[in-house]
């Protein structure tokens, strides 16, 4: 990439490139005007493209692909303050502007693609405290609008979408450092919070991906010790039952990873953040299996995307002594 980033968002745009914005851009995770650079990453000719910078610096932040092709960049940290203004990106002119701006400023919180177009937006923190709020914005006319409670505040935390249009909310930290693992879902048809079955540990700084059968992996995280409480377990939610059951253990303990995991075309996941090496979950086995190749280092806060051709790209992250990477890294899956 241009500039090193850590904790920034990558979002797959029509025709197959990856819009990748903000994050922190010095080691340490600190940020300086390069916070607010945007780059496209490219499939024809593998290599990244400088766009127009996003209206402010942000990190901690989140994205979420809109119907029209357009992006969804919203909240997060910038050098002065916590964000709550938002703003959209138009790959057809490669330029942002600012849309509506949420009930209370967020960082650390999700923000989910609903089937009508809208996004959820759910919990983070507002600087002071973490938050049980969540609204829905709507793309047709640029306005955030509040929407049902949670039953637990949280940040850190995941949420995935459902086969029935509803929203998976797991895991995350509240107040005095403790970390949930209480879920939730999220109902568009009433906008309500209901509480479902629990996870099997406390997690944070994890990861949960959709695995198209109705189920979702929930993988990695940390608990209380947050570095020092790294897990390697994994386990599965399963969306009729509204149950989870353990999992295999990963081949690595990996946390910071939230935007590291993604589905892969046919079924399964491929786990790219928080080791030096990938590796993937095949749901036929319930296993997972190491990837070849080495990604270097142990990037925490790095991006994992999926491409039109089925390959993966794997951008930025920061190292262990909180050094922050450039880097990118293609994974091709195996030939049938």
């Amino acid at each position: 990439m241009h500039v090193p980033r850590a904790a920034h968002t990558a979002t797959p745009l029509p025709g197959g490139g990856v819009l990748i914005a903000g994050g922190c851009t010095l080691d340490s995770c600190e940020m300086d005007a390069d916070g607010a650079t945007a780059e496209v990453y490219e499939t024809s000719s593998h290599s990244f493209v400088t766009t127009e910078a996003m209206t402010v610096e942000r990190v901690g932040h989140a994205a979420a692909p809109l119907p029209t092709g357009k992006v969804l960049l919203v909240g997060g940290w910038s050098s002065d303050e916590l964000l709550a203004s938002a703003e959209i990106y138009d790959p057809r002119t490669g330029s942002f502007s600012l849309t509506g701006t949420m009930s209370v400023p967020r960082g650390g919180f999700t923000a989910t693609p609903l089937e009508n177009g809208t996004v959820l937006i759910a919990g983070g923190t507002d600087g002071d405290r973490y938050l049980a709020t969540a609204e829905i914005y709507d793309p047709r006319t640029g306005v955030f609008t509040v929407t049902g409670r949670m039953h637990d505040a949280r940040g850190a935390h995941v949420a995935s979408r459902l086969p029935d249009g509803r929203v998976l909310v797991a895991g995350g930290s509240e107040e005095e450092g403790t970390v949930l693992a209480t879920a939730e879902i999220y109902d568009p048809k009433t906008g309500r919070f209901t509480r479902t079955d629990a996870m099997s540990v406390p997690r944070h700084k994890h990861a949960a991906v959709s695995l198209g059968n109705g189920t979702i992996l929930i993988v990695g995280g940390s608990d209380e010790q947050d570095g020092f409480g790294r897990y390697v377990s994994a386990e599965i939610f399963d969306a009729r039952k509204e149950t989870f059951r353990e999992a295999p253990d990963m081949a690595a303990e990996r946390y910071k990873i939230t935007d590291a995991v993604v589905a892969l075309p046919g079924g399964g996941a491929l786990v790219a953040g928080g080791a030096s090496f990938a590796e993937l979950f095949a749901p036929s086995s319930s296993s997972f299996t190491g990837v070849d190749g080495s990604l270097e280092s142990s990037w925490a806060f790095a991006t994992a995307t999926l491409l039109a051709d089925g390959s993966v790209l794997i951008a930025g992250g920061y190292d262990d002594e909180i050094a922050l990477t450039a880097g990118a890294w293609l994974y091709e899956p195996a030939a049938p």
